[in-house]
């Protein structure tokens, strides 16, 4: 671990995080692509949103910026991902409130998620050290850290865990 409580960088959770913002950069050209020659897509995620004024701020705070992160441009999830999470919230207002446009709703909740996810990766490196994915090795024999300075932590730390896994890094 990192100072700070950090998890240290592991590149293979910064490219989980770049992956999944390429992955949602080319589902966003995709569904706009739909959205533009399909009715039936645009009055499913959209209801009555004009789609061409939807689009001018959609395509680049969504799609570009997606791919900006994908690429690795450090600032571009911080476009992306208040976008996304901004975009869901009035979806769903919108949604609850005539009865259109659930499944733009839906999509943008699951993209929220994602992307909040993926920027969280791509900034820490990887998970932070209180979740479940840091605080247990793989073969499940260390179970939740106490907090640091405390006589549990101390004990917990001085006693055989019986683990044996090679990949856990308090072993």
């Amino acid at each position: 671990m990192a100072a700070g409580g950090i998890v240290a960088e592991n590149p293979v959770w910064m490219a989980v995080g770049r992956g999944y913002f390429a992955v949602q950069s080319l589902a966003g050209a995709l569904w706009w692509f739909a959205v533009f020659t399909v009715d039936a897509v645009r009055e499913a995620t959209l209801g009555g949103a004009d789609p061409r004024l939807v689009a001018m701020l959609d395509v680049p705070l969504f799609v570009v910026a997606s791919l900006l992160a994908a690429l690795g441009i450090r600032w571009a999830p911080r476009i992306a991902v208040p976008w996304t999470l901004l975009v869901a919230f009035a979806l769903v207002i919108g949604a609850t409130a005539t009865g259109r446009a659930g499944w733009g709703a839906f999509a943008m909740v699951a993209a929220s998620a994602g992307s909040l996810a993926a920027w969280l990766l791509m900034e820490r490196g990887g998970s932070p050290p209180s979740s479940p994915w840091s605080d247990r090795c793989p073969s499940g024999s260390h179970g939740r850290r106490a907090p640091r300075g405390s006589s549990s932590a101390r004990s917990l730390s001085s006693r055989s865990s019986g683990c044996s896994s090679s990949s856990c890094s308090r072993c």
